[in-house]
């Protein structure tokens, strides 16, 4: 029976350099970019290789400790294959990152371009026929600064929203009005007061 007489720290570190160099021979290039579907060929051309070397083992005398080797082999080999594959997840994560951010720049800059457009085009100088004079505030509307119009909108819209708006005050106005006059139709005389004793 043939026995290691090696610390186990070496063992693992001959048996990581020998997965290495048994990929490299394989023709998997650790340096280049391979796909999955090379990454896939390459795991399974491995465990058919560390399969055949397990049955190669249950015909030798000393098969606990071939086994043990072939084990530590297979681990060692799958571990390059398995740091490959993670380092194709994050570049092709990366890379899908990139797309949706230039997605998302290339959206931001048209929809900013149309708002410059649109901005331009609502600041151009008026013809005479299509300016609409702003009708000037009823003793009924509310006190205060009045807000600035929304660029967005045309001359003719906010003509008819003040119209609306002044159409709503004044029905306001003639249901406050009607209140008070039911009010002081229905209004009961109040009881007097009881005189003392």
């Amino acid at each position: 029976m043939l026995r290691l007489s090696c610390r186990p720290g070496l063992v693992v570190f001959l048996v990581s350099i020998q997965a290495m160099s048994w990929a490299q021979m394989s023709g998997l290039n650790t340096q280049s970019d391979p796909s999955r579907k090379q990454l896939e060929v390459e795991r399974n051309a491995q465990t058919e290789y560390f399969d055949g070397k397990v049955r190669n083992c249950e015909s030798a005398f000393a098969v606990s400790e071939c086994l043990k080797q072939v084990r530590l082999q297979r681990l060692a080999a799958l571990a390059v294959l398995n740091r490959l594959e993670r380092q194709l997840g994050d570049r092709e994560r990366s890379h899908l990152a990139e797309q949706q951010i230039e997605i998302s720049r290339r959206k931001q800059t048209e929809h900013t371009a149309k708002l410059i457009d649109h901005a331009r085009k609502s600041n151009e100088p008026k013809r005479a026929d299509e300016t609409i004079p702003i009708p000037t505030k009823s003793p009924g509307a509310p006190l205060g600064p009045r807000p600035e119009p929304s660029m967005q909108l045309s001359t003719a819209q906010r003509f008819h929203n003040h119209q609306d708006f002044q159409r709503k005050q004044d029905e306001a106005q003639e249901r406050r009005k009607a209140a008070i006059a039911r009010l002081k139709v229905n209004a009961k005389p109040s009881a007097p007061l009881p005189v003392p004793p």
